[in-house]
């Protein structure tokens, strides 16, 4: 394979910034007729103008022969455009539902490709995991850029909000000192309420129809859940802000539900929702990357009271045969929340009957004193008949033992 930046230079013809992912696939003359025919072979597709100076510089420098050049061009892509699209949807194939929205804006005199995505979340889904160097790497065909992502920010953001309250509380001191403190006054009234309403909820209101996770994949686009919380992890990023994950579940399938938030939000979050919490959820469905999963990138969350199954017979029943968490392979909850939904029930007793062990006794005495339940104390074990003779050992044998032992 020759480069035809070297031809070039042997023909003493300098031209700037020629790619070296140009080459010259073939070359052919026929001296009968005196004519040669070139392949030149780009990763990408080459400008008009390009073309014809080439063309130019081979018919003045071979002006025995007369020229013929064939430009071939290897590229899958036609553009910068096209090459970022379509990594984009083979890194996150979620994407295809944001793709045609994000802007790509580049500037060859310095170098630079910088793209502006349609939200947060799609923001921290490229920026993470070194696509950007990757992408640049791809990008050599075209030239040598660096790549800076950004996402667009709306204006009517809760910060933004808080800034815009902020202005109005600047403005406001110049107000006279009675009318500044009922100002104020009126202003911690609603601060408060706001709190209050925090606790139960996070975002902007925002609730459709409710889906079965079971039935949630990344054609969903926006969804509501409900579900129940069974884990929350919570970790810094590298810009400060923090990214929590929720492990939900709604009983006919699992996943995880994240959110991007600034220190101060992320603690709040943190104190308002908790493992157990029984919640609304809203947001967009897309691939996550780091967990390999469909992920829900929450907008909006929402404490809701769980409905609990009650027991309204008038002659209670007891449960004899419980298997506690104890029980390996066989059971999976504490004994304490058997008997506080027992309790709840209005049960007064109930048995434990964990398998092979008596483990479980000492949490179902403090499950006692703390629900008032009487419990029934038992174990399943495996039944050997004494009949049969698991062992037979000849005089002779018992003989070698003994001698064995005596050694």
């Amino acid at each position: 394979m020759i480069l035809l930046k070297d031809i070039l230079q042997k023909l003493n013809t300098s031209y700037e910034n020629i790619s070296e992912e140009i080459f010259i696939e073939s070359i052919k003359r026929n001296k009968n007729t005196n004519e040669a025919f070139f392949v030149i072979n780009s990763k990408r597709d080459l400008e008009e103008t390009f073309k014809n100076e080439i063309e130019d510089i081979f018919s003045k420098n071979l002006d025995e022969y007369k020229i013929y050049i064939d430009f071939k061009s290897s590229s899958l892509y036609k553009s910068e455009d096209d090459l970022i699209c379509a990594e984009i949807l083979k890194y996150n194939p979620s994407s295809k539902i944001w793709i045609d929205d994000i802007e790509i804006n580049k500037n060859e005199k310095i170098g630079t490709i910088d793209i502006t995505l349609p939200s947060e979340e799609a923001f921290y889904s490229l920026s993470q995991n070194g696509f950007a160097s990757f992408l640049q790497k791809e990008l050599k065909i075209f030239g040598d850029f660096n790549i800076k992502f950004d996402f667009e920010k709306n204006e009517f953001e809760e910060d933004s909000i808080e800034d815009f309250i902020c202005q109005i509380e600047e403005a406001e001191e110049v107000i006279s000192t009675k009318h500044k403190e009922e100002v104020k006054t009126k202003i911690e009234k609603k601060s408060k309420e706001k709190n209050t309403k925090k606790s139960d909820s996070y975002g902007k209101k925002d609730l459709g129809t409710i889906e079965r996770l079971i039935d949630v994949n990344v054609n969903s686009q926006k969804v509501s859940v409900e579900v129940d919380i069974f884990n929350i992890e919570s970790r810094e990023l590298k810009n400060g802000n923090f990214l929590i994950s929720l492990s939900i579940t709604d009983y006919t399938s699992s996943t995880l539900a994240k959110i991007f938030l600034k220190p101060e939000k992320a603690e709040e979050f943190l104190e308002s929702f908790n493992k157990g919490d029984h919640v609304i959820i809203t947001g967009n469905v897309s691939y996550d990357n780091f967990s390999r999963c469909d992920t829900i990138m929450i907008r909006y969350i929402e404490k809701r009271d769980k409905i609990i199954r009650r027991d309204y017979s008038d002659d209670k029943r007891t449960e004899l045969r419980i298997h506690s968490k104890m029980s390996q392979m066989s059971g999976v909850t504490s004994f304490t929340d058997f008997a506080n939904r027992a309790k709840l029930w209005g049960h007064d007793s109930i048995g434990i009957s964990d398998t092979n062990d008596v483990q479980g006794f000492p949490e179902a005495m403090e499950a006692a004193e703390k629900t008032g339940l009487k419990i029934l104390y038992g174990t399943d074990i495996n039944f050997v008949d004494d009949k049969e003779k698991l062992l037979q050992i000849t005089k002779r044998e018992k003989l070698m033992i003994l001698m064995w032992f005596l050694i």
